[in-house]
């Protein structure tokens, strides 16, 4: 892999001023939760009360899924459009 460049101190500096103009330091807590999650949770909590319409399963030992090589398929499509 080739060396990466050392960004100049310039683009550093402007890049640190973009950063502190965009960052905020009053984050309320409301912004940060998860409301889809909390409903979730409360719906199966709810329903694991009341044993409704709750499903409880062991976790089957699956097989690993067959694994394709897409380069392979992509040069088998384009093998058959050039003969054509």
């Amino acid at each position: 892999m080739p060396k990466l460049k050392q960004p100049s101190k310039s683009d550093v500096a402007r890049f640190e001023k973009l950063i502190a103009r965009q960052k905020k330091d009053d984050i309320a807590i409301e912004e940060l939760k998860d409301e889809q999650t909390e409903k979730l949770l409360s719906l199966v909590k709810h329903k694991r009360a009341a044993t409704q319409d709750v499903v409880e399963t062991e976790a089957a030992e699956t097989e690993p899924d067959k694994v394709v090589d897409l380069m392979a398929v992509l040069k088998k499509s384009l093998a058959g459009k050039r003969a054509a």
